[in-house]
């Protein structure tokens, strides 16, 4: 049985490129004592994403037989992620502040923006170079050393700038933060985003509350449930991948304020 669907105040996704950072910064957001607690990703609503876009592939052949038209379908789909999302809340305790993540999600916050005009979204950004270290990192514990090639490394770095570019030609309006990765643990740059979020501060004492630790995730890292600490501790890129991703990634680079290493 679950608690009585009251929906929250606010409704927060955080994303950002896979391995950028998106778990810290989930889990600052969720230690204010307004937000819900930390969890791992809602890796489960990427199917109605799923939903979404077949409907608008299949649309001339199946689907506008049920709708008058797209923007008809696309609310549908909106009223059903709020279905979900308050949902979620009530099992969560009702908190005031939803704070959701997954960085699968983040090419769709432009139009998650669409679906939920109040909902807020918070980007975290890190340089590609340490991105696709850290997937090198993750891919390797699951498949062994060497597993992880240069094909690896450009399959990572154009997803980097897909995922980004996504977000840099949305429409939020004042309600997109974006924040780097290595100013997660800086005062100025966490009151900045408490602000954003609807709330009086971060509680360092609270970081990574209502965690559940699953040994031998292998996505897990071993900074995970400690202080903020946003230090290198993987060591750089073979020159020629990070030559590579330098050269993949330099548009969104620039845009993002990163320089080639």
């Amino acid at each position: 049985m679950t608690s009585q669907n009251t929906p929250p105040e606010q409704v927060i996704f955080v994303g950002g490129a896979p391995r950028s950072g998106t778990t810290l910064a989930h889990a600052l957001i969720c230690s204010a004592p307004d937000v819900s607690n930390y969890h791992a990703e809602i890796s489960f609503y990427q199917g109605l994403m799923v939903t979404l876009d077949y409907g608008l592939q299949n649309w001339s052949i199946h689907t506008e037989d049920y709708f008058p038209d797209q923007a008809a379908y696309v609310d549908m789909i909106g009223e059903l992620s709020t279905t979900i999302l308050n949902r979620v809340a009530a099992n969560l305790g009702n908190p005031r502040i939803l704070c959701v993540k997954d960085p699968m999600l983040t090419p769709r916050f432009p139009v998650l923006a669409q679906m939920h005009p109040d909902a807020k979204f918070v980007t975290v950004t890190r340089h590609p170079d340490d991105v696709v270290r850290s997937r090198q990192a993750v891919h390797e514990n699951l498949h062994g050393p060497d597993s992880f090639t240069i094909g690896d490394v450009q399959r990572v770095a154009q997803e980097y700038v897909q995922f980004y570019a996504a977000v840099l030609a949305g429409e939020f309006g004042d309600r997109h933060f974006m924040v780097r990765y290595d100013d997660l643990g800086d005062p100025a740059i966490q009151q900045q985003l408490a602000q954003f979020c609807g709330v009086e501060a971060f509680d360092m004492s609270q970081l990574w509350k209502g965690q559940k630790i699953r040994a031998g995730e292998p996505a897990n890292s071993p900074k995970l449930g400690g202080a903020i600490d946003t230090s290198s501790r993987l060591g750089g890129l073979p020159a020629d991948w990070s030559e590579l991703t330098g050269a993949m990634c330099a548009s969104m680079m620039r845009q993002l304020g990163y320089e080639r290493r």
